[in-house]
């Protein structure tokens, strides 16, 4: 995959195309066991589920840590312009490396420790009976799409039991929900689109 990460810096240029190199070489050291990989037409670093994006904008590096990456960090973000989900660093600027590899290996953290958990639908026959009634409950297209427990689990979690509660969700929501991995997106991005 990292021929794509390749093709998609071949349309940059100058000062753009250095700091985004930079970035991924930040990236690669700070999560060296990720794969690298394009989701939602940006590089990104995955491995049960996707850590960071980044991508190349007129003036500044987008960098993607999803909500968990800016609420941790965000005492720290005082001089750079971010959002909910979303830092910017100015081409102009120095790009903060330790900071982005303290975020990155923050997120790798978080996605290792939620992969460890025990399943505790499995240990509990009161909360596995909740589940099957509310996967029960479901729009039949949702239910019957091909999603496996955990990503219906996870989409119950949510309140989503409906296209129309699913339409309601950004995507990078739904991309960091316990139960959601590359699979499921596919199935509910087709299922969006249908419905669209």
């Amino acid at each position: 995959m990292a021929q794509s990460v390749d093709i998609y810096l071949q349309q940059f240029h100058g000062l753009a195309l250095k700091k985004l190199k930079e970035m991924r070489k930040v990236l690669r050291m700070a999560l060296p066991d990720a794969e690298e990989c394009i989701s939602y037409g940006m590089p990104a670093y995955r491995m049960s589920k996707v850590l960071v994006y980044f991508a190349g904008n007129k003036e500044h590096v987008g960098f993607y840590p999803t909500s968990s990456g800016i609420r941790k960090f965000e005492q720290e973000l005082g001089e750079w312009k971010y959002s909910k989900g979303a830092i910017q660093f100015p081409y102009e600027r120095t790009l903060p490396r330790d900071l982005i590899t303290r975020i990155a290996i923050m997120r790798k953290d978080e996605v290792e420790h939620s992969v460890k958990k025990t399943c505790k639908v499995k240990a509990n026959p009161a909360i596995s009976s909740h589940y099957e009634s509310s996967i029960q409950r479901m729009e039949k297209q949702l239910r019957e799409s091909g999603l496996a427990k955990p990503a219906l689990r996870a989409l119950i979690d949510h309140n989503i039991l409906t296209i129309k509660d699913l339409k309601q969700v950004d995507e990078a929501i739904l991309q960091d929900m316990h139960g959601i991995g590359p699979k499921a997106l596919i199935i509910l991005q087709r299922l969006l689109k249908k419905h669209s």
